[in-house]
């Protein structure tokens, strides 16, 4: 066996972890996070993926030791995840990012969005909570604005997810700026509203005139600049 543990108990462990019961994921995972600290690093990895792919049935303090693995070593594994063929591996990476809650995930989320039409609800309603999830994290005027220019693309590219609760999440971006902070970022709306036409102005509206969530009166406020929402923000 190699140092710190084999591939093939990882593997064992893995597919054990898939039918264990809540007492028993416990030391299933705390077997796999001795691996994932100490193994070799493509043994490391392999123990890390097993971890993420049953992120959701890990305790706290589980993912918390997971995420000592350093943010290089977990993002990338994440982003790996994210463009896997399989939709239990993305379903997985994106739950984890949504509790990670770290922008420097944003971009990966999103291109995954892009990058795979048809994606099973599933996929994309974990996608969702991680671009939401990263949103309350914002904690800066900087932050929401990094975060404004990643989604920007989501709105460009709609009829690639047409995912309404995407762009819904843009527009929340005004609830946490406030009256007095660029809410809705003009230089992530600006390729798409010179085309009248686009299929995401339709949405933006809608979201605008009829959303109950509190955040949508901000984001009407905050519209009122750009002309091609500036109706529907005025019927507000």
């Amino acid at each position: 066996m190699s140092p710190g543990g084999s591939a093939l108990r990882v593997d064992a462990l893995r597919q054990t972890l898939a039918f264990a019961t809540p007492h028993e994921v416990d030391a299933l995972a705390a077997e796999l996070l001795a691996i994932a600290g100490r193994a070799r690093r493509p043994v490391r990895a392999a123990a890390a993926r097993a971890l993420i792919l049953h992120w959701r049935r890990l305790t706290p303090d589980a993912r918390r030791t997971l995420t000592a693995l350093g943010a290089p070593t977990l993002h990338g594994l994440l982003r790996a995840m994210l463009r896997d063929a399989d939709p239990d591996a993305q379903v997985a990476a994106a739950s984890a990012a949504a509790d990670l809650a770290d922008p420097a995930l944003l971009p990966a989320v999103i291109d995954h969005v892009l990058a795979t039409p048809g994606s099973s609800p599933e996929v994309l309603d974990a996608a969702e909570a991680s671009v939401n999830a990263l949103i309350d994290g914002a904690a800066t005027p900087a932050e929401r604005r990094a975060i404004g220019l990643a989604l920007g693309p989501l709105a460009d590219r709609f009829e690639a997810h047409r995912r309404p609760a995407l762009l819904a999440a843009f527009l929340r971006l005004a609830e946490h700026a406030g009256p007095t902070a660029g809410s809705i970022p003009r230089a992530t709306l600006r390729p798409w509203l010179l085309q009248a036409d686009h299929p995401c102005h339709l949405v933006f509206r809608g979201i605008i005139r009829k959303s109950p969530e509190p955040w949508a009166r901000a984001a009407a406020l905050s519209g009122l600049t750009h002309e091609s929402l500036k109706a529907a923000c005025l019927q507000r």
